[in-house]
């Protein structure tokens, strides 16, 4: 009989034990979420080449697919805040889409609230990358 209520015992304390972990979890969760309220980043492209355009961010040692843009045309996105890395410094990566030539910006630091602005070129080494 002693046995059984130590197993009993025993149960209840992990129990207790999952239940704060999971708490203390979703709390730190509340908590990060609070902390990365602000102005978002923004990214604005204005794309003049005569390809549609696939746009990476680099960050963090992840190369991470951003998404696209039609030939000829502007767009404006919202930098995810897990694309923004623990540093605040990235890189924008463009490849052509059915081509084999990219651009590869130098490194840009961001913080909440900046604009991103990537002017995409016909020839794409001459595009060009600007913060404010």
């Amino acid at each position: 009989m002693r046995k059984v209520s130590w197993r009993v015992s025993w149960l209840k304390t992990v129990a207790v034990a999952g239940v704060l972990a999971t708490t203390a979890a979703c709390f730190n969760h509340r908590q990060s979420s609070k902390d990365d309220d602000g102005p978002p980043i923004v990214l604005e492209v204005e794309n003049h080449n005569w390809s549609d355009i696939n746009i990476y961010i680099e960050h963090d040692g992840r190369k991470n697919r951003l998404t696209s843009v039609t030939a000829t045309r502007d767009a404006t996105i919202e930098i995810p805040k897990r694309y923004q890395g623990e540093t605040g410094i990235l890189r924008l990566i463009v490849y052509r889409i059915g081509g084999q030539d990219s651009y590869r910006s130098d490194a840009i630091s961001i913080r909440t609230g900046d604009t991103v602005r990537l002017t995409v070129e016909s020839d794409l080494q001459r595009s060009s990358v600007g913060v404010w």
